[in-house]
C-alpha cells in the first residue's frame, strides 16, 4: 500500500485498481482481536493478534487457556486476553455481578465486556449504571 492510501489491490475475491484511495490511514496498526477457545484459535491468536477474547468461559478455563496462549506467544509478545460476561434481567443483584468483575480481575483479564441486554426499556440503563457505581466508576485504562 502506498503512503497516501491508495494502491491497486487484488486477491480471490476482491480487486481494486490503481485509482482506489484507502482513507484515512491509521497512523498506527489496528489491533487485530481473535475469538474462540480451540487450540487453532489460540494459535491464531498467539500468532497474529494483539487481543483474545475468550467465549463462555468460566474464571478458571479462562485462567489456563490464557496461560496457553502465553506459551503460544513467547516471550516478549503479551496479548491482551479477555472475555464477556452477561447481566441482561434485574434476576441478579449487582453485589453479585460485581464478585464476579472481581474474579475476572483475579485472573488477570485485560478485557471484560459485559452484556447488559437490550438497549430497549430502562434495564439496560440502569443495570449499566449499577455497575458503573459498583465498580468505582473510575477509567480503567
Amino acid at each position: 500500500m502506498h503512503e497516501s492510501g491508495g494502491g491497486a489491490y487484488e486477491d480471490a475475491y476482491h480487486s481494486f485498481d490503481g485509482r482506489a484511495v484507502f482513507q484515512p490511514v491509521p497512523e498506527r496498526p489496528v489491533p487485530f482481536l481473535i475469538g474462540g477457545n480451540s487450540k487453532a484459535a489460540l494459535r491464531r491468536a498467539a500468532q497474529v493478534g494483539d487481543w483474545w477474547h475468550g467465549v463462555g468461559l468460566g474464571p478458571e478455563e479462562f485462567a489456563a487457556h490464557r496461560s496457553r496462549l502465553r506459551e503460544l506467544s513467547g516471550e516478549g509478545r503479551d496479548i491482551n486476553a479477555g472475555t464477556r460476561i452477561d447481566w441482561d434481567d434485574d434476576g441478579r443483584d449487582v453485589r453479585e455481578v460485581r464478585a464476579e468483575v472481581a474474579a475476572w480481575q483475579s485472573v488477570d483479564a485485560g478485557h471484560l465486556a459485559v452484556w447488559f441486554g437490550s438497549v430497549a426499556g430502562d434495564g439496560f440503563r440502569r443495570r449499566m449504571r449499577a455497575l458503573a457505581e459498583a465498580v468505582g466508576g473510575r477509567d480503567r485504562a
